[in-house]
C-alpha cells in the first residue's frame, strides 16, 4: 500500500535523508521517499503489519512534524516571518551598540555603552532560548544521522559565543561587583550582539527558503481548484445539481453551453465542438459526435449535450495527471546543496582543532584557562559559516535581478544550478515553437476569381461567427483591406461550417466531407493541392457554390520569427533540441523542417500521460533536460525534467510551479536563461572559495599557532575578521552585473589581493 505524507519543519536536504532512512529501516516499510522542497513522503508499506498512525510516530521520533490531511499543514514562512520580525525589533539596541563600538566618538558613547553588557544578555537570551530552538533540534537530528552541516556550525558557534560571553559578564560582575560598566567604558571580551544577530539573519533566510518552497506545491493546488465542482445529472427523470464526487459511472450528465466537462464522458445525444486546449494545448475545437470520447475538465463550446459518465472523477485523465505529479515530485531526486556538503568535513574539522587549541594551550603550555578558552572560542567563531551561508544567496539575489530585466522570472537558486547543467532542450510545439494563433496561410483558387473576390466572399460570411477559424480569415482580410459585403439567408452547420448569399449568390465554406455529400465533385489537380496541404497538417476550407468548388483556403498555426535561430544557437551551443507534440506526425515534421530539428529528434502523437516517457527515454542519452512548458498537460513530464520552464500565458499554474518564466515567450530568453546561469555557478564556486579560503587560513592564525613568527589574530579582531570573509562574498555576488569579458577572472584576482592584504595586516597586529 502507498501513502502520501506531508512534513514540516525539514530545513535542509539532510533533514530529509534522515527521515527517508530511518523510515527504510522498519521492515514493514518496504520504500519511502522524502523530499526537501515539497514538504511531502510517498511511503509503500505493508498495512496489514503497520498503520498510517505508526508511521506518523516514526517521523516525530526524528522531530519533525508528519500530516495525513494537507489542510493541517503549517505555513511555515508565516512562522519565519515572525520570527525575523521578533529577532529584528529586539536586535536594533544591539546594532546600535556596534555602531558606538566601531565609532566612538559618537553623541553619547559614553552614555550607552556601560549598559551594553546588561543589555545585550537580556536581548541575546531571549533570542537563543526562543527563536534558536528548531535549530537545537536540527543539529541533534544531525548528529543522531552521525553528519554535521551548515547549522550545526552555526548551533555551535552561537551557544559558544553566548556561554563565553555570559562566563566574561560574570567574572567582570564578581570582579567589580557591578552589572554595568564602571568608568563610562565598556565591558570586553562580550559577543551577545553578534549571536543574536545571526541567529536573525538566519531566521530571514529561512523564511525566503520556506516562501518559495510553498510556492511550487500551490500550483498542485490551484489545479485541483480548477476542476468543476458540480455537474448537472439526471435523477428521476430530471436533471439535479450535485457534486462532483457524487457522479456514478453511467450517470447521464447534461453539458451547457461553455461549461467545463466534470468527468470523463461519452456523448449520447446531439453533437458538441470542444475546446481541448486546457489539456492538449492545441487552438482548434474539436468537433464530436455520437459516442465520441472527450477528457474531463475540457470545455463545451456552443450549445448542450447529453454525456454519459464513464469513468468516476478519481479515473479521470485530470485526476491521474494531478496524482502522477505528486508522486514524480516526491520521487525527484534531492538537491544537494553546496554548503551542507562542505560542511559535513568541515563542521567536525573546526570543532576539532578548537577542543585541541584549549587542551594545547591550558595543559601542555600551561596557560590560565580564560585565555585558552578565549582563543578556542576565537577558533570557532573566526570559522563561523556565514560566508559559506552566503556564497549562493547573494549571487542567486544579483542573478534574479539580472534575470528580470531581460523579463525572466526565476523562483528559487535550485533552477541556477539546474540550467547551468542543461545539454538538452526539449519544446513542445504549439505556443512555445508556434504562435499558437491560427493565421490563413495559402488560398488556391481553381476558377475566374482573384484573390480579393474570395476574400470578400469568405471575410463577409466568415464575420457571423466567433470562431477560431473564422477569426483567421477576418484577422487576414482586414488586414488586406477588405471590403465586407451584407449577407443573406446565412446560417452555421456543425458551429463551423457555413454558408450565405451574397450579392443573390449562394456560397459555402465547409470540408471535404459536405462537400461529397452535397455532390459537388473534386477534380484530380484540387485533390493534389488538397492533400499536399493535409500533408502539412494544415486544416483546408472549401470555397464552392451551388456546383463547383471556386478556391481552397488553409488555416494553420505559424512558426515564431525568432525560434528557428534560437534553436539553431541552441544547437551550435551543444545543447540538443527535441520536440514533443500531441499533434500529427506530418504536422510535427512539418513544424520541425522550418526550425531546423532533427527527424530522430520529434516525438509527436503523444498523449498528455506519456509525455513523462519521452522524457525518461531522452534523459538516459541526455542526461540534463530542460523542458519548457506551455500548460498543465505537460505537469507530470515537467516534473521528472531536470528543469522546467514555461512560456508565459494567462495560466497561474505555469508561473508557479516553473522554476523559471519566460515572459516575453521567446526561444532566445532559453539561452539567456542558461548563460545567466553558468555564470552565476561560476560566481558560486568562487564564493565559496573566498569563504573556505579566509576560514581556514584564519583557523590557525586564531589559535595563534604562529605566534613564534608574530602572526596571530588578537580575540577582539576575530569576529571583525569573520565579517569580513562575508563582505568579499558579497562584493565578489555584485560583480556578476559587469558585462565585460574576463572581468570575471579579473576581479577574482584584484580580490584575493585587497583581502589578503587586510589579512596580512590585522594578523601583524600583535
Amino acid at each position: 500500500m502507498k501513502t502520501k505524507l506531508s512534513i514540516s519543519w525539514m530545513h535542509c536536504t539532510s533533514c530529509s535523508k534522515l527521515i527517508e532512512t530511518t523510515l527504510n529501516k522498519n521492515e514493514f516499510i518496504t520504500n519511502a521517499k522524502v523530499n526537501f522542497w515539497n514538504n511531502k513522503a510517498l511511503i509503500e508499506y505493508d498495512n496489514s503489519k503497520i498503520s498510517n498512525n505508526e508511521i506518523i510516530s516514526i517521523i516525530k521520533k526524528t522531530w519533525y512534524e508528519a500530516f495525513e490531511d494537507e489542510k493541517l499543514e503549517v505555513d511555515e514562512s508565516k512562522v519565519w516571518f515572525k520570527k525575523t520580525i521578533f529577532g529584528f525589533v529586539l536586535s536594533i539596541p544591539l546594532i546600535i551598540f556596534m555602531l558606538y563600538d566601531f565609532f566612538p566618538k559618537l553623541n553619547y558613547h559614553d552614555l550607552f555603552m556601560p549598559y551594553m553588557a546588561i543589555i545585550s544578555f537580556i536581548i541575546a537570551t531571549i533570542i537563543q532560548f526562543t527563536l534558536w530552538l528548531a535549530f537545537y533540534k536540527w543539529t541533534f537530528a544531525a548528529l543522531h544521522q552521525k553528519t554535521a552541516n551548515m547549522y550545526t556550525l552555526i548551533a555551535i558557534w552561537t551557544t559558544t559565543a553566548y556561554i563565553y560571553s555570559l562566563y566574561s559578564y560574570v567574572n567582570y560582575y564578581l570582579s567589580n561587583s557591578s552589572l554595568i560598566a564602571l568608568n563610562w567604558s565598556k565591558i570586553e571580551w562580550i559577543y551577545f550582539e553578534v549571536s543574536a544577530l545571526l541567529i536573525t539573519f538566519v531566521c530571514f533566510w529561512k523564511f525566503l527558503e520556506t516562501k518559495s518552497k510553498a510556492k511550487t506545491w500551490d500550483a498542485i493546488k490551484k489545479l485541483m481548484s480548477l476542476t468543476p465542482k458540480t455537474a448537472f445529472v439526471k435523477i428521476d427523470g430530471t436533471f439535479q445539481e450535485i457534486e462532483i464526487e457524487k457522479i456514478k459511472i453511467w450517470d447521464i450528465i447534461l453539458v451547457k453551453p461553455w461549461d467545463k466537462i466534470p468527468v470523463d464522458w461519452k456523448i449520447i445525444s446531439w453533437e458538441a465542438s470542444i475546446d481541448e486546449s486546457m489539456l492538449t494545448w492545441e487552438s482548434m475545437p474539436v468537433d464530436k459526435k455520437i459516442n465520441d470520447n472527450v477528457m474531463a475538465w475540457t470545455i463545451n463550446k456552443f450549445t448542450s449535450f447529453e454525456i454519459l459518465a464513464t469513468k468516476i472523477w478519481a479515473w479521470t485523465m485530470l485526476s491521474q495527471i494531478i496524482n502522477l505529479l505528486e508522486e514524480a515530485s516526491i520521487s525527484k531526486s534531492d538537491i544537494e546543496n553546496f554548503a551542507d556538503k562542505i560542511s559535513k568535513y568541515f563542521v567536525p574539522i573546526v570543532i576539532l582543532i578548537s577542543i585541541l587549541t584549549f587542551i594545547i594551550w591550558y595543559f601542555l603550555l600551561n596557560n590560565d584557562f580564560e585565555t585558552s578558552l578565549l582563543l578556542a572560542t576565537s577558533v570557532v567563531v573566526i570559522a563561523c559559516p556565514c560566508a559559506l551561508g552566503l556564497a549562493t544567496p547573494t549571487a542567486v539575489i544579483v542573478w534574479t535581478w539580472i534575470a528580470a530585466k531581460s523579463w525572466i522570472l526565476i523562483k528559487w537558486w535550485q533552477s541556477l544550478e539546474k540550467a547551468s547543467k542543461i545539454n538538452a532542450v526539449a519544446l513542445d510545439k504549439t505556443w512555445t515553437i508556434t504562435i499558437w494563433n491560427p493565421f490563413l496561410q495559402d488560398i488556391k483558387i481553381f476558377w475566374d476569381l482573384d484573390e480579393k473576390r474570395v476574400l470578400e466572399i469568405s471575410y463577409s460570411l466568415e464575420n457571423n461567427s466567433n470562431h477560431p477559424i473564422s477569426k483567421a480569415i477576418i484577422n487576414y482580410s482586414k488586414e488586406k483591406n477588405i471590403k465586407l459585403i451584407n449577407s443573406e439567408n446565412f446560417k452555421i452547420i456543425n458551429w463551423k461550417w457555413i454558408f450565405g448569399d451574397i450579392e443573390k449568390v449562394k456560397y459555402f465554406i465547409w470540408n471535404l466531407s459536405l462537400v461529397n455529400e452535397n455532390n459537388i465533385s473534386v477534380p484530380d489537380n484540387i485533390s493534389k493541392i488538397y492533400n499536399e496541404l493535409l500533408s502539412e497538417w494544415k486544416t483546408v476550407l472549401f470555397l464552392t457554390d451551388d456546383n463547383k468548388i471556386l478556391a481552397l483556403l488553409s488555416v494553420s498555426d505559424k512558426v515564431k520569427e525568432s525560434s528557428k535561430k534560437a534553436i539553431k544557437m541552441m544547437q551550435s551551443m551543444w545543447i540538443e533540441v527535441f520536440m514533443i507534440t500531441w499533434d500529427n506526425k506530418n504536422s510535427a515534421q512539418f513544424i520541425a523542417n522550418q526550425v531546423w530539428i532533427k527527424k530522430e529528434n520529434i516525438f509527436a502523437e503523444v498523449l498528455p500521460n506519456e509525455k513523462w516517457e519521452v522524457i525518461s527515454k531522452i534523459q538516459k542519452k541526455w542526461f540534463n533536460i530542460a523542458m519548457v512548458w506551455d500548460g498543465i498537460n505537460d505537469s507530470i513530464a515537467m516534473e521528472l525534467s531536470n528543469l522546467w520552464i514555461s512560456m508565459w500565458n494567462w495560466n497561474d499554474i505555469a508561473l508557479e510551479s516553473s522554476d523559471m518564466v519566460l515572459m516575453k515567450n521567446d526561444l532566445f530568453d532559453i539561452i539567456s536563461s542558461i548563460k545567466i546561469s553558468k555564470e552565476t555557478t561560476l560566481k558560486i564556486k568562487q564564493n565559496l572559495f573566498f569563504s573556505l579560503f579566509y576560514n581556514s587560513l584564519w583557523i590557525p592564525i586564531a589559535s595563534w599557532l604562529f605566534i613564534s613568527f608574530w602572526y596571530l589574530l588578537k580575540p577582539e579582531l576575530a569576529w571583525l575578521a569573520m565579517a569580513l570573509s562575508s563582505v568579499s562574498v558579497v562584493i565578489n555576488s555584485l560583480l556578476l552585473k559587469v558585462k565585460i569579458k574576463y572581468f570575471s577572472t579579473i576581479s577574482l584576482i584584484l580580490l584575493l589581493l585587497i583581502f589578503t592584504s587586510i589579512f596580512i595586516f590585522f594578523a601583524s597586529i600583535n
